[in-house]
């Protein structure tokens, strides 16, 4: 599988204490920071495919995750807390930046291509 840019996919073991564990997915609002969670696999041994904002991550849960490959590395190491609620707000800074420069870039080569 070939990912362009910087965009990979790795799994993310969720640890006791961590910013991730004990919310669901609509209340971490990680697509804001450009991070799509693909699938949960559950201790017990269950696969939660493809799942919705009502998904509950528990500790000792494995995220499988989407994004800029430095975001998911970030999340990994994120703090729990108010603390991590700050990097949460950084990163989603940080993706509007990047969605902004994407559609610029995405309008200047569309505008180089001229008339059709």
């Amino acid at each position: 599988m070939h990912l362009a840019g910087d965009y990979g996919i790795s799994e993310l073991a969720v640890r006791p204490g961590e910013w991730l564990a004990g919310k669901t997915l609509g209340q971490l609002g990680l697509r804001d920071e450009g991070v799509v969670i693909l699938g949960i696999h559950h201790p017990d041994g269950a696969y939660s495919g493809v799942p919705d904002g009502r998904a509950r991550i528990d500790p000792a849960d494995t995220l499988i995750v989407y994004g800029r490959s430095q975001n998911l590395v970030e999340l990994d190491h994120r703090g729990s807390g108010p603390e991590g609620d700050h990097s949460h707000e950084d990163a989603v800074a940080a993706q509007d930046e990047v969605v902004k420069a994407e559609d610029e870039a995405r309008a200047a080569r569309r505008s180089s291509d001229g008339p059709r």
